[in-house]
């Protein structure tokens, strides 16, 4: 189990290593610059705490919806991050 989740948290951290940048183009939010290190660091529980903060304070924004379902995808919760990809897809890349 320990080595199936280390291959999914690098896959998580090989997929944003390639985002900031790619898609929005507006300066992050801290809470979201901090997920994504949280997530690069291998912590998606620290990282998905900060999403929550991030989504609590600015709901419109899309790119921590859109960082939560690959949380979530990490977590194998599928149907959670096919929801908070639906939400950001919703949102656009425009609410950051």
């Amino acid at each position: 189990m320990k080595i199936r989740q280390a291959f999914v948290n690098a896959g998580v951290v090989a997929f944003l290593t390639v985002l900031p940048g790619t898609v929005w183009t507006k300066e992050e939010p801290n809470l979201v610059k901090e997920a994504i290190n949280a997530f690069n660091g291998s912590d998606i529980d620290g990282g998905m705490a900060l999403l929550e903060r991030a989504i609590a304070e600015d709901p419109a924004n899309g790119r921590a919806h859109y960082l939560r379902g690959i949380g979530h995808d990490a977590k194998r919760e599928f149907a959670k991050a096919a929801a908070n990809y639906e939400k950001a897809i919703e949102l656009g890349e425009d609410n950051q």
